[in-house]
């Protein structure tokens, strides 16, 4: 059952979603927050600091960088999204990333071929996920009616993205994608940084050309992108400026402009 504190938080997101300044008639308006217990840490909305830029993003990456949030609840109005741009990473991912408690979302997305996928990406990486109260998302709703008139008529089809399981040190399977992240071998470029080899396979995609790859610590992330040879065999390295005892590595195989799988494994 949904508090009265809930409530007021769920009516702030709300709130931030109507400080959009709309871009076109297809882009919705979005608001965020984040809450440790009772305590407001950094609330946001789409295009708050860069046009286009995503809400969850700003909150997450703008406001919030290197921050701990695993006791972290974020409410967000529009249900976060699993696909973006070239080299770009979706909210959703950005969500288990940062190992946020639980997210309440206050409108699933109204384009049917994704309508649900960024819910299930979090259930599925063990992101506690539930809905706004009936009430506040028919607000949500009517906030993007215009939005979802237009969005409504999109045809693009995303596959559901599975979360990755992934031992160190060894390869293990992860679906598609095949891959292991060592311990740190050698020192980095500068003192105090460390090196991290990553080597693995692709496997049962179409003609994969290279590897995007983000790792995650607590405070900060570090990436590359890794060519992948005709076998489908890639090799490269992160250097991160920290140890740490909790990763999240999100992998993005791409060809040219176009991203054919995306996972994030969480190492612990």
């Amino acid at each position: 059952m949904v508090t009265p504190l809930e409530e007021d938080f769920m009516h702030m997101a709300i709130a931030e979603a109507s400080k959009c300044q709309p871009e076109n008639r297809a882009t919705p308006l979005v608001g965020a927050l984040a809450v440790r217990g009772a305590e407001i840490l950094a609330t946001a909305y789409r295009g708050e600091r860069k046009k286009g830029e995503h809400a969850e993003f700003t909150l997450l990456e703008r406001k919030l960088t290197g921050q701990e949030l695993r006791d972290v609840v974020v409410y967000t109005t529009l249900e976060p999204c699993v696909e973006r741009g070239h080299l770009k990473t979706p909210c959703a991912f950005w969500l288990v990333m940062r190992q946020v408690q639980k997210v309440y979302v206050g409108m699933l997305d109204p384009n049917r071929d994704i309508l649900g996928l960024g819910y299930r990406t979090l259930r599925a990486y063990g992101v506690d996920v539930d809905m706004f109260s009936p009430a506040f998302q028919q607000l949500i709703e009517a906030q993007n009616e215009t939005f979802a008139r237009e969005i409504e008529r999109s045809s693009t089809t995303l596959r559901f993205a599975r979360p990755a399981a992934l031992k160190v040190p060894g390869p293990t399977p992860i679906n598609s994608l095949r891959t292991w992240l060592a311990r740190p071998l050698a020192a980095g470029t500068s003192s105090g940084s460390f090196k991290y080899p990553i080597t693995g396979e692709v496997a049962g995609l179409d003609r994969p050309e290279a590897l995007h790859v983000y790792v995650y610590t607590n405070r900060r992330y570090e990436g590359g992108t890794f060519p992948i040879d005709t076998d489908g065999h890639f090799s490269g390295h992160v250097i991160l400026n920290e140890q740490s005892t909790s990763y999240a590595i999100y992998f993005q195989v791409i060809r040219g402009k176009e991203t054919l799988y995306r996972t994030i494994a969480m190492v612990r």
